[in-house]
């Protein structure tokens, strides 16, 4: 059986590496992937490559390999010495069916030096004038010089401002609600004075600082975290909002940072609790079987953390979960105001720190316009749709889908599930339906469309708060979902919902299937 592979990106900068590529074995879909990279001491450093969503290119590619749309990956982390480019690195990928293929890559990329090579052009500069800076920086690239001149008119920008406050919201740049609620927050603060955002650029494994002030906004990159928290510092007053923390490098020492600008007079700072960041480096909550970790005793956490970089990012290597709420604690406790969006999520967070005052965390649900979204009219079957809506990683319960697909096949149950949306670990021979991105207000329309009965969040991590549960039940959707998180919390108080016993596919069929007995209108009769 053929086999193909490819390693789209892979950026290497400040000891981090950054990429993602594919693997793609006609006889059966990888189970595990592991890159293992060639390094300077003569081993090798073995990373895990993460499922990476859905590939539309390589099921156009290959429409004839049932598994091709889930055979992308992920990877990133640190490395513990420096990349030998003279040894290729070997992919090893571990398939459904037991066997093993290697791969070998033989071309891999040279550090990125973006911050060294500009050292040296302003040495040259001084040396022998402003046409060697210039000839050097052309060479690099127009970004590279837009990202030197904009660091020097953003302090100049700041330096104007003098005495007056500015906030600086600092997120992650990794996309989803976390994000648009940032840009929203963003839009309201700067209506009244300016505001600065530093987020991660993942791919480029740089960061990058936007100044938004008077209707304008302004960007600086650089690849190095202090670098910019040191321009940071010469501000004499900020306000502080942190978003999200998930994808820095070093979120500890950012911490540090943070506690610091306290001490010395910095202004409010709040804290948005978006996911379990603050508890685990693993911010979902889903340990390194896949299950949700309910914030066990730390000696549980010993055990999980060093073999659950799948949902660490790999950025934090060594670092223990005791370590990482000593950090943390003390960062929750200087904070002004925690703002949670479910009272859910507020209470893992106590379980997390007991010793948090409870005054401190403000229970502050999303608002969520669902004024273009319908009244549903659910569909009795047979067969029963269950409809599932969004992106479905891992977290999100893309594993317990599939093992509902299977015991629905194997009991011939008059069953079939359709996602509107995407579906990572997806595999065509699974019978699970997959309809790709849909446009919010046509929801209604697509779900009356596939004869949805019922709609099913099935995440298996504790959500903070879930804007497909808003949305299902403003279409008075039956809605069914899993006991943990925000979606249980606001399902247990509505009257077309289910909270399911427990997560378990071969419970959530049967639990849906009486649910559904009761809550649906009976099938008209034959002709009607």
């Amino acid at each position: 059986m053929a086999h193909r592979f490819g390693l789209d990106s892979l950026v290497v900068r400040e000891g981090r590496f950054y990429g993602w590529g594919w693997f793609l074995d006609d006889a059966a879909r990888a189970v595990q992937c592991e890159l293992r990279l060639p390094l300077r001491d003569g081993g090798e450093q073995a990373v895990t490559c993460v499922p990476g969503g859905t590939r539309e290119d390589l099921r156009r590619a290959y429409p004839q390999v049932p598994h091709a749309v889930s055979s992308g990956f992920l990877l990133q982390g640190k490395l513990r010495d420096a990349l030998d480019p003279q040894r290729p690195a070997r992919l090893v990928a571990t398939l459904a069916n037991g066997e093993v293929r290697y791969c070998e890559v033989h071309r891999l990329p040279h550090p990125a030096t973006a911050g060294g090579a500009l050292r040296r052009a302003l040495g040259k500069w001084r040396r022998e004038g402003g046409r060697a800076l210039l000839a050097a920086l052309r060479a690099r690239g127009q970004a590279r010089l837009h990202g030197a001149w904009a660091r020097r008119r953003l302090l100049g920008r700041l330096r104007r401002w003098g005495a007056r406050p500015l906030t600086l919201v600092i997120d992650h740049g990794m996309g989803g609600g976390a994000n648009r609620y940032r840009h929203a927050l963003v839009d309201r603060l700067a209506a009244a004075g300016p505001v600065l955002v530093l987020a991660p650029v993942l791919h480029e494994l740089q960061y990058r600082l936007d100044l938004h002030a008077d209707g304008r906004s302004l960007e600086c990159r650089l690849p190095r975290l202090p670098d910019l928290l040191a321009l940071l510092q010469r501000l004499p007053r900020l306000d502080i909002q942190v978003n999200e923390l998930v994808s820095y490098d070093d979120p500890l020492a950012l911490l540090d940072w943070l506690r610091v600008q306290r001490a010395r007079g910095a202004g409010e700072l709040v804290f948005h609790l978006h996911d379990y960041h603050a508890a685990c480096p693993a911010w979902t909550l889903v340990d390194h079987t896949g299950a949700y970790c309910g914030v066990p005793d730390t000696d549980v956490c010993r055990r999980c953390l060093p073999a659950n970089t799948a949902n660490t990012m790999g950025f934090t290597p060594g670092v223990t979960v005791p370590q990482w709420r000593a950090a943390w604690g003390p960062f929750l406790q200087d904070c002004d105001r925690i703002v949670a969006f479910s009272q859910a999520s507020a209470e893992i967070l106590a379980k997390a720190y007991p010793r948090l005052p409870r005054e401190k965390i403000t229970v502050q649900p999303h608002t969520v316009d669902a004024s273009r979204l319908r009244p549903v009219r659910p569909h009795p079957g047979p067969p029963l749709v269950i409809g599932v809506v969004g992106h479905i990683s891992a977290a999100k319960g893309a594993l317990v889908l599939r093992d509902m697909a299977r015991l629905i096949r194997e009991r011939g149950l008059p069953m079939r599930i359709v996602v509107f949306g995407t579906l990572e670990h997806h595999d065509v021979a699974d019978g699970i339906e997959v309809l790709g991105e849909y446009v919010a207000a046509e929801l209604p329309d697509l779900l009356e469309r596939q004869r949805v009965g019922v709609c099913l969040l099935p995440s298996v991590c504790a959500e903070t708060y879930s804007f497909v549960t808003d949305e299902l039940m403003a279409m008075r959707a039956p809605l069914a979902v899993f006991p943990i998180g925000a979606p249980a919390e606001r399902v247990a108080h509505y009257n077309r919902g289910l909270v399911i016993s427990r997560i378990d596919a071969a419970t959530a069929l049967d639990e849906i299937a009486a649910f559904a007995a009761r809550v649906l209108p009976a099938a008209a009769p034959p002709g009607q």
